[in-house]
């Protein structure tokens, strides 16, 4: 718990929607800037490197607050995880309770406690309490000390805290209630609860407190059945929706219709039609910059692994030595490789050094791709945040196509036969770039909303690091309602009647897969249809496939088909 008090203004706090190291990010709504919550630290924005104070809090069954604050009102929020207690006791050594000072930073495994609950901690030097109720799962953190006198508990026969030195009797709330300390009170010290991983993510030096005689054992991950390697043909019953979708348009405008009605009825009035279409989409977007002719790579820092090598590079990505740090992984062996742009938040993670699942160029790098993995919160405003002449995801698609360039610049790659992928924000991302920059010789988007809906938070278009950016007008986190209205050029999208579906025609006839989870779903085929009508007129057909799981997240399969699509279009023995 923060007090979010900063010289003596209050800030207000929203979800950011953004991820920092796999972890919450929240964003004030005065300045905008970024905070972690785990650190309460700004990470960005004009509070940069602000600390948010801590105050000590708990975390606990309301049952057992209630029982010692009767008097105490609840603030009911219906979205509460009401399955934390069952997982903390089906999984507890992935939950530490964590703490900072001048001793430095340790943390305590729920495990240990469940097998101690009640821990003496030398701090080096600060004498602190941890303790541990099973039954409301609270652990809380004192100093234990009173008058500058250290004092070491024990629980006694009835599990009631007991000091050795003056045999006063205290409850867990730190509160003495019997003997010669009676009505002294120990002085809490801020603990935080957390998963041990992202606890260690943020704090990787932590040290572990231990008891003697315990040890912490980890469970083995159960392995997971290697995915069935699937050949580019086993791809052909994605390109077809499911018979009840099949020539269903939905509410979708026909892009095979030009702004003035008239209809397109040859290839070359779709190339008429598609300059309309860029321009329009330009036009709310704002137009880019010219594109850099020979991007700069530089290489930073390689390790050479079994299947390719591991380059740390810095490429420019805009004007005016714009730049961002990537991984491009090169396979061993002779060239020209066909090469694949990986987008998330982060250059580390399609890399294979964060989250597992997401390492796509880690992935493709062993298939014979040339991979470059960049990464960069949503919030990337050109030239700057205070007078942005485009909007953040034209602004990421612009990066990701001086990227492309970077790539096809390498003597070892193909320079027609490079694709891009992303998942969820990498998506988007991969999906505004693949489109606009027609270079890209096809795109693979995971579950980032391929069409505007107002229904599911996740597909947030309108949210000011994507489509809502307007420098005069600032909106909270969350879906437009009445008295939070969409903004910027989401806000004349929505007026003017466009949709995403039209970006996705812009791709004819080059070949993408949605790998659709929980944000895109079959149902998602009434606007793709609209690209298959498309590509149906210039004379293709296939080029157009989903693929659908249950979760957000990727899975081995889902992953497993955006391989085997990227070899059935950018490898030519295909």
């Amino acid at each position: 718990m923060y007090d979010r008090k900063i010289d003596g203004k209050s800030l207000t706090f929203c979800v950011s929607g953004q991820l920092w190291n796999r972890s919450l990010v929240m964003m004030d709504t005065q300045t905008e800037s970024l905070w972690s919550h785990i650190l309460g630290l700004a990470v960005d924005g004009k509070l940069k490197d602000t600390e948010l104070p801590t105050i000590p809090s708990d975390m606990v069954t309301w049952s057992a607050w209630k029982h010692e604050h009767p008097q105490t009102t609840v603030l009911n929020l219906s979205r509460s995880n009401k399955n934390y207690t069952k997982e903390f006791y089906r999984e507890p050594e992935r939950f530490v309770v964590g703490f900072t000072g001048k001793f430095g930073i340790q943390h305590c495994s729920f495990a240990t406690l469940l097998h101690q609950p009640l821990v003496n901690i030398d701090a080096r030097g600060l004498p602190l309490l941890l303790s541990f109720d099973p039954q409301s799962t609270s652990a809380r953190l004192f100093v234990r000390q009173i008058d500058g006198k250290r004092l070491t508990f024990e629980a006694d026969d009835k599990h009631r805290l007991r000091d050795k030195e003056t045999n006063s009797i205290w409850t867990r709330a730190g509160i003495a209630v019997g003997g010669p300390l009676k009505d002294k009170h120990l002085e809490p010290h801020v603990g935080i609860v957390s998963y041990k991983r992202a606890w260690l993510t943020f704090h990787p030096d932590s040290r572990e407190v231990t008891v003697p005689g315990f040890k912490v054992a980890e469970k083995p991950k159960p392995a997971s059945p290697a995915p069935v390697r699937l050949h580019p043909q086993d791809l052909d019953p994605f390109f077809t929706p499911p018979p009840k979708l099949a020539e269903n348009f939905g509410k979708y405008k026909s892009p095979l219709k030009f702004a003035d009605g008239r209809t397109v009825k040859t290839a070359d009035d779709w190339k008429d039609r598609r300059e309309e279409i860029l321009r329009a989409w330009h036009g709310l977007m704002g137009k880019w910059p010219p594109l850099l002719e020979k991007p700069g790579v530089e290489f930073l820092a390689h390790i050479r692994l079994k299947h390719h090598t591991r380059h740390m590079v810095r490429v420019d990505v805009g004007p005016d030595g714009i730049s961002t740090k990537g991984y491009l992984m090169v396979p061993h062996g002779e060239g020209p490789f066909p090469g694949v742009v990986v987008v998330y938040y982060d250059p580390e993670t399609g890399a294979g050094k964060g989250k597992e699942l997401r390492d796509f160029g880690h992935q493709l790098a062993q298939r014979g791709f040339v991979t470059l993995s960049i990464g960069t919160p949503p919030n990337h405003y050109y030239p700057s945040k205070d007078n942005a002449q485009l909007q953040p995801l034209s602004s990421l698609a612009y990066a990701a196509a001086n990227c492309h360039t970077a790539l096809a610049n390498l003597e070892y790659v193909d320079a027609k036969r490079i694709g891009i992928v992303g998942h969820s924000y990498g998506g988007k991302w991969a999906m505004f770039a693949s489109c606009l920059y027609d270079k890209f010789a096809c795109a693979a988007w995971s579950d980032g909303g391929i069409v505007f809906d107002e229904q599911r938070g996740n597909v947030n278009y309108w949210e000011p690091w994507y489509l809502g950016y307007d420098k005069d007008v600032k909106r909270k986190a969350g879906i437009p309602v009445e008295n939070n209205p969409r903004t910027g050029a989401y806000k004349r999208m929505i007026e003017s009647g466009h949709d995403l579906h039209e970006l996705h025609a812009l791709m004819a006839p080059r070949p993408f897969l949605v790998s659709g989870g929980s944000e895109d779903k079959p149902k998602r085929w009434t606007a793709l249809n609209h690209s298959v009508a498309v590509n149906k007129l210039l004379g293709y057909k296939n080029r157009v496939a989903m693929s659908n799981r249950d979760g957000h997240s990727p899975t081995a399969e889902s992953n497993e088909q955006i391989y085997a699509f990227f070899e059935r279009f950018l490898k030519p023995s295909q």
